[in-house]
């Protein structure tokens, strides 16, 4: 027996994808915000139709899960080298850098 598709889980995943869409550019990163745009849209088509997701919008989510990752990976990489690295986001913010790398 099938679930419905709309439960707490997508729309739990809906709410963290459109936290990124938001904060990605509010912080200086542009790509986190790309990418979180393009899974909140698929979320919330899904949640909007009620429908199952299909095997490309399966497919479709694990590409955006990959460069998520991907960019979260790159970012980690600049800033565990050192407080001072210079970012090459579009636009970077000054007041980031004070916090030191992440661990």
């Amino acid at each position: 027996m099938q679930t419905e598709p709309t439960g707490p889980t997508l729309e739990h995943l809906y709410r963290r994808f459109l936290g990124l869409a938001g904060s990605g550019d509010t912080y200086g990163f542009p790509e986190v915000s790309r990418l979180g745009r393009q899974a909140e849209r698929m979320c919330g088509a899904l949640l909007r139709t009620g429908r199952f997701a299909s095997p490309s919008v399966l497919l479709a989510c694990r590409a955006v899960l990959r460069g998520l990752k991907a960019e979260f990976d790159r970012l980690r990489a600049l800033y565990v080298i050192g407080p001072r690295v210079q970012r090459d986001a579009a636009r970077p913010r000054a007041s980031f850098l004070r916090w030191g790398p992440i661990p």
